[in-house]
């Protein structure tokens, strides 16, 4: 091909599951006269946001001189400004071979509004088969040879830009023989494993890397986002090529905003000393948006601990305040803060190994009642906001006092620890969908955050479902968000790493009241992470 410094280049656009998988094969019941045909079939159901996407990137053009910065991990390269072109009517040209051909539709063959352009090994036959009469000569291109087609793509005025559609015979050439030119993949990420036998190959991660990824959408309970490969190379000898108006279209992943938010923490935070003694490094105010109606923000640039989540919050909605039943069922995460030694500094000396005092289930199931131990017996005591919340949300849905709170003045002495996640406010829109919003007072962005985007994510969408609304957003305000400094390079660490689709919720539809859910009422399908990454607790 011609060099990547005078070529307006190529893009590839699919779609495949975790493993690589495109389609799968079926023999044709029809015969034609290029051959015995195949179909290839698409084994996860209709995508809606994928079809969407397909069309404006095989119809539309990709740039624009005005370029963004879409996310941290973007390089100086991309960022260059190109001048802006002259204004002319063009089209682009889609590529594919003799399958993909016949496996759109025929009343949409040729695609509307682009150049459709075959390979095939036998193009007299192709001709004489599906254009004998030359009437789609304007819109249809039948070449044998892929050197001789992209030469003449790339030399052509009309054509604005290349797209190669599939299928997996012409996405591995192109990735294997012309990866010099291939400016950018856009690759939608089916979460999920399926019945595949045509395959995809792997992408060359040296060579392409994401200049953007598009939120978790989903179709028919399957996940999937869209991920934009950037060619670096290419990219940084043609800045003008960057896919500007394709990135803009699309909104980010949300665990963007997590990311985001540890880098600007590390970039220009407040160094300052802090309670446990290891030292911070903080900002003061974030808030982060998760939308629970397409999938579960369960953050996938490290392996968050579901049980855990779960655990602790069904611990909570027991109102209980006992670190060894958390700790029995092999969840940890407060045995510190129970421990002899922990409670004995705070104070404590009377009190029994593991009562943490009236932290959060307590607060949340007896706001109000007088503390005594982890023992006794708080039925009908104090105010039990989750039960009020449940009946409001049923019976009065437009309240504005629908809120939970476990910042008890009173009490605050009492708590081996105050709570750090203190209120949260829901909200049913006209559509039905219930909303959470949660203030966090002191925020551990390496640990703590996760957990508690899911914790509290987990808690919306059990009440929707109790309440019989959809599920909406989460909504995550921060107040003192801090790196711990004996975080910051395990955190430099998975910042180096990009997210991946947003997994599925299942809650057990058969369980109506909250305090009789078990971990087992809860699937979390196709949670696909990068590695675990360990950092100490501060207590």
């Amino acid at each position: 091909m011609i060099n990547s410094k005078q070529t307006k280049g190529f893009s590839l656009i699919v779609a495949a599951d975790i493993k690589g998988g495109i389609a799968k094969t079926t023999p044709s019941s029809q015969d034609t006269e290029v051959g015995k045909s195949v179909a290839e079939s698409i084994p996860w159901p209709k995508l809606k946001t994928d079809m969407k996407n397909f069309v404006k990137v095989t119809r539309d053009p990709h740039c624009s001189s005005k370029v963004k910065l879409p996310c941290f991990f973007q390089t100086e390269e991309c960022m260059k400004v190109p001048e802006p072109e002259q204004t002319v009517v063009k089209r682009n040209a889609v590529v594919m071979g003799r399958t993909t051909w016949e496996s759109l539709p025929a009343k949409l063959r040729p695609l509307k509004d682009r150049i459709n352009v075959v390979l095939t090994r036998d193009k007299a036959a192709f001709q004489e088969t599906y254009n004998p009469d030359n009437k789609l000569d304007d819109n249809l291109r039948v070449y044998e040879d892929i050197a001789e087609m992209f030469t003449e793509l790339e030399q052509d005025p009309e054509v604005c830009e290349i797209v190669v559609i599939g299928g997996a015979q012409i996405y591995n050439l192109c990735l294997e023989a012309y990866p010099e030119n291939l400016k950018y993949i856009v690759y939608t990420r089916v979460n999920g494993t399926f019945d595949c036998d045509v395959f995809i190959n792997q992408i060359d991660d040296e060579l392409f890397k994401p200049l953007h990824i598009s939120k978790t959408f989903s179709s028919s309970e399957t996940s999937y986002d869209i991920c934009i490969y950037g060619n670096t190379q290419f990219l940084s000898l043609n800045p003008g090529a960057f896919p500007t108006l394709l990135v803009e279209s699309l909104p980010k992943h949300q665990e963007m905003q997590y990311l985001e938010a540890i880098h600007d923490i590390l970039q220009s935070g407040n160094d300052k000393d802090d309670r446990t003694g290891v030292g911070v490094i903080s900002k003061f105010g974030y808030q982060m948006r998760y939308d629970l109606s397409e999938s579960f923000p369960m953050l996938t640039t490290k392996d968050v601990y579901w049980r855990g989540v779960v655990e602790e919050l069904l611990w909570f909605l027991k109102g209980d305040t006992n670190s060894k039943n958390l700790s029995d069922k092999k969840v940890k995460i407060w045995d510190g803060n129970g421990s002899r030694e922990f409670l004995d500094q705070c104070g404590f000396t009377d009190r029994e190994e593991g009562d943490l005092g009236p932290v959060y289930g307590f607060q949340w199931r007896h706001f109000g009642a007088q503390y005594e131990d982890m023992h006794t017996n708080y039925e009908g005591k104090g105010v039990d906001q989750i039960q009020q919340i449940i009946t409001d949300l049923k019976e009065n849905p437009t309240s504005r006092r629908i809120l939970l709170n476990a910042w008890n003045v009173a009490d605050l002495k009492k708590m081996a620890l105050p709570p750090c996640h203190i209120l949260c406010q829901f909200y049913v829109d006209t559509e039905n969908r219930l909303s959470c919003q949660m203030y966090q007072r002191s925020c551990d962005i390496g640990l703590g955050v996760p957990f508690n985007i899911a914790s509290y994510s987990l808690l919306t969408c059990i009440l929707a479902q109790l309440c019989g609304l959809e599920r909406g957003e989460f909504i995550h305000t921060l107040g003192d968000a801090h790196v711990y400094k004996n975080h910051i390079e395990p955190l430099k660490k998975q910042l180096k790493r990009y997210p991946k689709p947003f997994p599925q919720l299942k809650i057990n539809k058969d369980i109506t009241d909250i305090e009789e859910f078990t971990f087992s009422d809860f699937t979390l399908e196709n949670y696909s992470h990068h590695k675990k990454i360990k950092m100490p607790l501060a207590v």
